[in-house]
């Protein structure tokens, strides 16, 4: 199961931050309309950006600290 951890958190990260950003965004801009379907088209298309960019950014960024941190030390 330790192997899939990375896709399990990508999955779990990038939906919770999809879906609060989506309906934060949606909320300050909403003017008229059904909330809801407003939300959920923004969602659709953000989910797998995010996931895709947590798949990509987050080797990155931690290998970025471990070498950063390393020199610090």
């Amino acid at each position: 199961m330790a192997k899939y951890r990375f896709i399990i958190f990508a999955i779990i990260m990038s939906f919770c931050t999809s879906t609060a950003v989506s309906a934060v965004i949606i909320f300050f801009n909403f003017t008229n309309g059904d909330f809801f379907q407003l939300w959920l088209n923004r969602f659709l298309v953000a989910w797998p950006t995010v996931f895709i960019g947590i798949l990509v950014f987050v080797p990155l960024i931690n290998k970025g600290l471990d070498i950063f941190l390393e020199k610090k030390n």
